[in-house]
């Protein structure tokens, strides 16, 4: 069975730096994170990440914004959130941010769950914030999110009253907000058997309609036996679109 797992390219280099897959391996790309020296560049330069076949014929591109000659940066680059084409001038630089798990915020099961998060890393300091644990929004917008829970291992529920397992985003003001429209969430049927799997994966998107909104995710479902580990998870947040080009 998959499972999720960091890999390390060891050590530091010019660039670029190479991770060659192993010829028996096989990988689903979810994030990549790098550290940027610029102290000995000659010029400003652009960050990027670039994924090659076994034949060595570019597939994907993704450039980040410009550093200054002799300043660092760490950058983290995502699945569907690439840079436009077109030189560095032109190109669409993405408001995005990346957000872990820290733990369980309150709740148990059976009922609601709630996780804290830490902001990993973000393209847009002034979009996105961390406000005792939650994401914070702080322009309104159109946004899209990924979520990715890992709790290591099958979970065994009893379903008793719950015939369904939900998951997704809960907000400040509650699990369904009035100032959303749409809600990042899914459902999952607890199966005869009781058992699910152990990781639980959502995209979606949702607009919200003023600054400071604070989210965090949520899983509500039944009893679990033996009670669950605290999830390896993640949360990707980007605003597609500023509210006045929607409305």
């Amino acid at each position: 069975m998959p499972t999720d797992a960091q890999i390390l390219a060891a050590g530091t280099a010019d660039a670029p730096l190479d991770y060659r897959v192993p010829n028996a391996q096989e990988i689903l790309l979810k994030a990549v994170n790098a550290n940027f020296d610029g102290s000995g560049a000659a010029g400003d330069f652009l960050p990027a990440v670039v994924i090659e076949s076994d034949g060595g014929v570019v597939i994907a591109r993704a450039i980040g914004q410009a550093v200054t000659a002799g300043d660092s940066a760490e950058v983290s680059f995502f699945p569907r959130v690439g840079s436009g084409s077109g030189s560095p001038a032109t190109s669409f630089e993405p408001e995005v941010a990346y957000y872990e798990t820290t733990g369980v915020a309150s709740g148990s099961f059976p009922g609601n769950v709630f996780y804290n998060l830490s902001l990993r890393s973000t393209s847009s300091p002034g979009t996105f914030g961390l406000s005792s644990g939650f994401a914070q929004l702080l322009q309104s917008g159109a946004y899209r999110c990924f979520l990715d829970l890992d709790y290591g291992t099958t979970l065994t529920w009893t379903a008793g009253a719950f015939t369904e397992v939900d998951y997704g985003l809960a907000w400040s003001g509650g699990i369904f907000p009035a100032y959303t429209v749409g809600q990042p969430n899914n459902t999952l049927p607890v199966p005869a058997d009781n058992l699910l799997t152990y990781t639980l994966e959502l995209s979606g998107e949702f607009v919200v309609d003023a600054t400071a909104r604070n989210c965090r995710p949520y899983v509500r479902g039944p009893a679990v036996a033996p009670a669950p580990p605290d999830p390896t998870g993640y949360l990707v947040i980007w605003r597609t679109r500023p509210l006045d080009w929607i409305f």
